[in-house]
Parts: C-alpha cells; sequence; structure tokens
C-alpha cells in the first residue's frame, strides 16, 4: 500500500510510517487503482477513453487469411511482394508466409503485407474478422 499525503484532496506526496503502519494524520492510503481513479473522477476531460471492444481475432490461421485475400483477389499480389522483399529477414518473412500456421494481426510480417498491397490497418482488421468466420 503507498500513503499520499493529501493537499486540498490531492495526492501530493508520498509517506511511509515503518512503525505504526497507520497513516499519520492529514494522510490518506490508496493503492494503485485507488490513487488512478481519484485522479481520473477529478478531471474526467484528462481521464483515458477505454478502447472500444474489438471483434478483430488476435490471429487467424495460415490458410483462412491466404482463402480470404484470394477470395479478394489479393493473393497473387502478397505472394509478389513476399517474392520480391529483399530485406535482411526475407528468408524468415517467405517462410513465415509460406509455412507458418498462424498470423497474429499485430505481427510485422501482417502489417508489412497489408501495407504492400495498399491496405489500411482497419482493411487488414476487416481481412481477420472475414478469414475468421471460416469454418472447416
Amino acid at each position: 500500500m503507498i500513503l499520499y499525503r493529501m493537499q486540498n484532496g490531492w495526492p501530493t506526496d508520498v509517506i511511509q510510517d515503518p512503525f505504526t503502519g497507520t497513516p499519520p494524520a492529514g494522510t490518506m492510503a490508496f493503492d494503485g487503482t485507488d490513487a488512478m481513479l481519484a485522479y481520473q473522477a477529478a478531471n474526467p476531460d484528462k481521464a483515458p477513453k477505454p478502447k472500444p471492444e474489438s471483434n478483430v481475432p488476435v490471429e487467424v490461421e495460415a490458410w483462412k487469411l491466404q482463402a480470404v485475400l484470394d477470395r479478394r483477389g489479393k493473393l497473387s499480389a502478397v505472394n509478389a511482394a513476399v517474392d520480391g522483399y529483399k530485406g535482411d529477414d526475407a528468408p524468415l518473412i517467405r517462410a513465415r508466409w509460406r509455412r507458418g500456421d498462424a498470423f497474429p494481426r499485430d505481427g510485422a510480417t501482417v502489417n508489412s503485407l497489408g501495407a504492400a498491397i495498399g491496405y489500411t490497418p482497419e482493411e487488414v482488421d476487416q481481412l481477420f474478422i472475414e478469414a475468421d468466420k471460416i469454418t472447416g
């Protein structure tokens, strides 16, 4: 537990009382969550906004993603981008694309290949959502 000295209702500095374990007069005890919630309540305009719930899967199986790209007529463009890539990690990118089991949405390979075919991050998200719906 962290003890804060309070001034005008705000935590101002940390106080530690190793002898009694009780807060001295004029202090309040907060855990990290309490302090964050108190700050957010007092500063609603500065409080972080909750992220909207996402229906984008964290990862999809490789064959499903490739099937969606093929359905959209983009598989050959991705294959050409993979084959034409000349970076130091080109062998890794090719192996991942050709023999990987699954692709994480936030992975560098997916983001790079999406950009290579002109897809925005939102369009890549839609690929993942569509791929995740494939069964079989």
